[in-house]
């Protein structure tokens, strides 16, 4: 009897502990269940924040650019051409003149004499002529009757033929007279704009100095000097021979469009020790916008894609195959879209394939960006730039476009 007591007594200590256990596990998950209650649940990341725009369908210039120098259409140093003291100075320094106007006056009396005395000496050898011509008439009737030798009548034919010639002489030193006259009124050749005086009132010049009295410059056209790379000569060779090749003429800055004008010239030679080639592009230049010698930037209009596909150039990625971009899809995931890319003009890239126009293209907050990834579309300010981040192997320079001349459009 004193066996069975003892176990039950200790069955029933083990019932009590797992009772004790039971409630304490329904205890600790009622206060769970109560506190998750208080508190509210934790969602999933809706997505990355990104900016996007659409691609742009429009008319697309293909620019080739070069680096220019402004040249004059014609330029002269205009020297004296006579000895002589300088008496006027007719023109203005930087003042527009025409052709035909006077610029500087030599002193002309001492040419006024030359032509006096010119004149005179043909004068008095004309009247000797008239005279040895009346005495070779008389002589050939009296050659004939006996009266005047043969000798004499020779002798009388060469003075007439000595004076004949000389009369000639005469006629060319008038003429060298009246033109070292004119040459004493230095006159401008074409229309331009003068520089710098050079000279003063009362200088001595002579007509083997060699510097310049002043420097005449047109400007009214004007040509621009550039170069371009070999690899693009025939893409402009095949625009000229289609129609007129359109040049723009930009500041030094490449910011501000300073003139418009054409290709009028592409050198017959390529230059070997650089790999470019030099063109000339003409400028009508009325305003007077371009000035002789300046530096320019030069866009060569050599193609326009009428249907051109744009997006903003910040939206180009650079991956291992080549550029990309993120397209957004209407379920608002970020699909990575492989594109070839024409050119990259004015911060705009223009895509030839990958993109149609209207696709939602991420312009910013791509660095960190997957292939699938979820995007929530926000306005710009909100959301950090990553041009940074994304380093310098993603960045795109402006203006230096991979040039595809008569491409499909």
């Amino acid at each position: 009897m004193r066996l069975d007591w003892r176990g039950n007594r200790q069955q029933r200590l083990l019932i009590q502990i797992a009772a004790l256990a039971v409630l304490a596990l329904i205890a600790w998950a009622l206060m769970g269940q109560s506190s998750h209650r208080g508190k509210p649940q934790a969602r999933p990341p809706p997505g990355s924040p990104v900016v996007v725009t659409r691609a742009q369908q429009r008319e697309v210039p293909i620019i080739l650019r070069g680096l220019g120098q402004v040249q004059a259409y014609n330029t002269q140093q205009v020297k004296s051409r006579i000895d002589g003291n300088i008496v006027s100075i007719a023109f203005t320094e930087g003042q527009q003149v025409h052709t035909g106007d006077l610029l500087i006056q030599i002193d002309p009396r001492p040419f006024e004499i030359s032509v006096a005395q010119a004149q005179a000496a043909q004068q008095r050898d004309r009247a000797q002529l008239a005279n040895a011509r009346r005495d070779y008439t008389r002589d050939t009737t009296l050659v004939k009757s006996g009266l005047v030798t043969q000798q004499s009548y020779d002798a009388q034919k060469t003075v007439v033929q000595q004076l004949q010639a000389t009369l000639q002489l005469d006629e060319s030193q008038a003429r060298q007279a009246r033109l070292n006259l004119d040459y004493a009124a230095i006159k401008a050749p074409f229309e331009g704009r003068t520089g710098v005086r050079l000279v003063d009132l009362g200088n001595l010049v002579r007509a083997t100095d060699q510097n310049a009295l002043l420097v005449l410059t047109q400007t009214q056209p004007i040509f621009v000097t550039f170069t371009v790379p070999e690899r693009d000569l025939e893409g402009v060779r095949s625009a000229m021979r289609k129609h007129p090749v359109d040049v723009r003429a930009f500041d030094a800055d490449d910011q501000r469009l300073v003139a418009s004008g054409h290709l009028a010239v592409i050198d017959n030679t390529v230059d070997p020790s650089t790999g470019t080639v030099r063109m000339k592009a003409e400028f009508a230049n009325g305003d007077e916008a371009l000035w002789p010698g300046e530096f320019v930037n030069a866009h060569v209009i050599v193609d326009v894609w009428d249907k051109g596909v744009t997006v903003p150039a910040q939206a180009l990625q650079q991956g291992p195959d080549g550029q990309y971009v993120f397209r957004v899809t209407p379920q608002r995931t970020a699909v990575m879209t492989p594109v070839e890319v024409a050119q990259v003009e004015a911060s705009e890239a223009l895509v030839s394939k990958g993109l149609k126009a209207g696709d939602e293209i991420v312009v910013d907050g791509a660095y960190g960006l997957i292939n699938g990834a979820r995007v929530v579309i926000k306005p710009p300010a909100q959301v950090p730039s990553q041009a940074k981040a994304q380093g310098p192997s993603q960045a795109n320079t402006p203006g230096t476009p991979a040039l595809q001349v008569g491409s499909a459009r």
